[in-house]
Formats: C-alpha cells, structure tokens, sequence
C-alpha cells in the first residue's frame, strides 16, 4: 500500500471508532475507546499494511461486480499430422543476480526520525518533570469535588507554569499556575 492509502484507511478507522463509539457510548466501558483510540494511533503511525479478510478493500472488492469469464469460440480447424517431436537441448547460461531484500529508504528515514522525536519528547519530559516535583500540593478543601474525579489524581500548584495542565499516566497530576490558584 502507499503512504496515502495508508493514511486513507486509517482514516476510515477513526471515523469507524467515532461511529462506534456515537453509537455504544453508554453501552460500553470507557476502557474500550481508549484502547480503539490507541489502535488507531498505531495505525497511523506504523508504516506496515495489515492484511485482514475483515478490512474495507475486501469489503469493497466483495461489492464489486465481477464480469464472467469468456471462454473464445474458436472455428473448427482441420486436424494436421502431429509433427516428430524435438529435442532441445538447453545451454548453460549465467544465474540470474539474487535480490537481496533491501531495506526500503523511506522506512529507514521514517524509522530515524521516529527515533529522534521520542528521543527529543523523552528529554523534554524528564527536564519538565524535574521542575514539576518542585509544585506545592494544593491546599484548598473541595478542591476535589470541584473536579468531581472518579480516581485519585493529585493537584499541585506551580509559578513555573502560565496555564492548567496534566501529566502522568499511572499517577496523573493536576498541575495550577499559582496565578490561577489565587482565584480559589
């Protein structure tokens, strides 16, 4: 597949989730979108077709209308003497040269740049992370029913920030300008 063909079907499955998730959005737990959403994130970023006998283009080739297959009339022709069979003797000739199974440049340029940018988000996240330890727990009573959270997330007040923010997956934290806070 090319790269636009590619980012076509994954376009289609982003839309497939929104349909999906329109339509069972009470009816399913909130885990499940998240990991449609995360497929759908590797879809687009992992340059690799994967075949399925449950994807769109077999769903259309399936639609498609198929013409049946013609089989030539051919006139009656008169039966000649079989000609004496020949012997062919076949020479020696060069191999043929044996295709390595070269790594596609373009993969190569996309596989180093992926690196690079998780390298670069890495060091940003460690640098930032250092300076976020630094905020002050918040001490505000209802603070936590104003979020009206389901789990435990821990809210912190920095001066190093001009803007509310999150960070963390396993132990996400709530981050408040102390601009902000002074508000409450």
């Amino acid at each position: 597949m090319t790269f636009l063909e590619l980012s076509l079907s994954g376009g289609v499955f982003v839309l497939a989730i929104a349909a999906f998730r329109a339509l069972t959005l009470r009816r399913l737990p909130k885990g499940t979108f998240v990991a449609l959403w995360w497929l759908a994130a590797a879809r687009f970023l992992l340059p690799v077709e994967l075949s399925s006998r449950f994807s769109v283009y077999t769903l259309l080739e399936a639609l498609r209308p198929q013409a049946a297959p013609v089989e030539p009339v051919l006139p009656a022709a008169p039966v000649a003497p079989a000609a004496p069979p020949v012997l062919v003797i076949p020479t020696p000739t060069a191999p043929a040269p044996v295709q390595s199974a070269s790594f596609p440049v373009w993969t190569a340029v996309w596989i180093s740049v992926g690196l690079l940018l998780a390298a670069w988000f890495l060091i940003r996240y460690v640098r930032w992370r250092r300076r976020f330890r630094e905020a002050l727990p918040a001490d505000c009573p209802g603070l936590e029913t104003w979020f009206q959270l389901r789990r435990k997330v821990e809210v912190r007040v920095t001066d190093q920030i001009a803007a509310p923010l999150t960070y963390g997956l396993l132990r996400p934290v709530i981050l408040l300008p102390k601009s902000l806070f002074k508000i409450f």
